[in-house]
């Protein structure tokens, strides 16, 4: 499994969400509503994770998504539509309904929210944890 390719993909498939750009890697600027792939955090990338060498997991891939103002109640609808279950703007739906390439698997896990402050203005934010599994080196 190729980081960076695990990366494209999941911009690929979250661009697919009506209206939202996303960078398959950390932007340094991004206009709202955007995503943008992090890296995989603690604990980072799990090596040989069955007999084998047979499988990698990223437990943990944080993709954040940004919507509008966060004072606006546009976006706490928005916020809303991508943290539901199903629909045509679920993260989870898209993610999990996906036929992968770069990986076996790709499981949302949670989702959290914070201020993000972009030039200035306070934009809601969330955050989704991604578990990622894939083949290792066999």
């Amino acid at each position: 499994m190729i980081l960076a390719d695990v990366m494209d993909e999941v911009s690929t498939v979250l661009a697919q969400v009506t209206g939202l750009r996303v960078q398959a890697y950390p932007a340094s600027t991004i206009t709202p509503p955007a995503g943008v792939v992090n890296y995989p955090v603690a604990p980072g990338i799990r090596y040989h994770q069955t007999y084998g060498r047979g499988e990698t997991s990223y437990p943990d891939v944080e993709v954040t998504l940004v919507t509008s103002r966060v004072t606006d109640r546009s976006a706490r609808d928005q916020a809303s539509a991508w943290c539901s279950d199903t629909g045509d703007q679920s993260v989870v739906d898209r993610l999990e309904a996906h036929t992968w390439t770069s990986c076996d698997d790709v499981t949302v896990v949670a989702a959290e929210f914070e201020t993000v402050t972009i030039g200035g203005t306070d934009y809601l934010g969330v955050i989704f944890h991604l578990s990622i599994t894939g083949p290792g080196n066999t």
